[in-house]
């Protein structure tokens, strides 16, 4: 769902260098996989480094989002929890992440974790008191409790635990787009319209009805 907020945004890029794009939705670990592979042209966007891992992706410049990693918990059960300021504070808790966010995974790359797929089974479990804290994207969660959720007590716990710049990605055999989309993408991030796209999807995504 974090991708889905700045695909406008992709879409606008890329039309404005007269391009048509199609977006694949695939689990998050997947996408990079293929991705890398050359199976489709690129990443809708990721979190800084990931070339370094995954050499066959090259990275525009320009942060089209922020990703606000957070650690959500039910307010009764919290209620006993210590303040989670930071990644250590996680160490006796047992945490859940989602299954290839990397940011969690880097975070808690020294630690006993669970792993779900979707922020729908992070919340179930949270729900039911199956697990005390879980992982995940500030938007993405808050929109997830709006609108499967609404009633719950699940909420933000403690301080943000990341907090980076995010960008869109192509594969390198597309490497002739680079400084075309980095100049499209530079002109709508200084004229306020990636931020405004951004936050007209989000508010749509929170209110869609399914």
């Amino acid at each position: 769902m974090f991708h889905q907020m700045v695909e406008p945004t992709i879409k606008e890029a890329y039309r404005r260098l007269d391009l048509d794009v199609e977006f694949t939705w695939l689990p998050t670990k997947r996408s990079l996989i293929e991705a890398n592979q050359g199976d489709c042209d690129g990443e809708m966007m990721r979190i800084t480094g990931v070339d370094q891992t995954f050499e066959n992706l090259l990275p525009i410049p320009i942060t089209i989002a922020h990703l606000e990693g957070v650690a959500f918990a039910k307010t009764p059960l919290a209620s006993g929890m210590p303040p989670i300021t930071n990644w250590q504070d996680l160490r006796h808790l047992h945490p859940y992440i989602i299954s290839g966010e990397l940011y969690a995974e880097q975070g808690t790359h020294d630690m006993i974790v669970g792993r779900v797929e979707t922020y729908q089974q992070l919340f179930n479990m949270l729900e039911k008191g199956h697990i005390d804290v879980g992982i995940g994207i500030r938007n993405v969660g808050l929109v997830e409790i709006t609108r499967h959720f609404p009633n719950s007590k699940i909420g933000v716990y403690g301080s943000p635990l990341a907090y980076f710049s995010m960008y869109h990605y192509i594969h390198k055999n597309k490497r002739h787009l680079k400084d075309k989309l980095q100049a499209v993408l530079k002109a709508m991030a200084l004229g306020g319209e990636i931020d405004r796209l951004n936050a007209h999807t989000l508010h749509m995504l929170s209110t869609q009805i399914e």
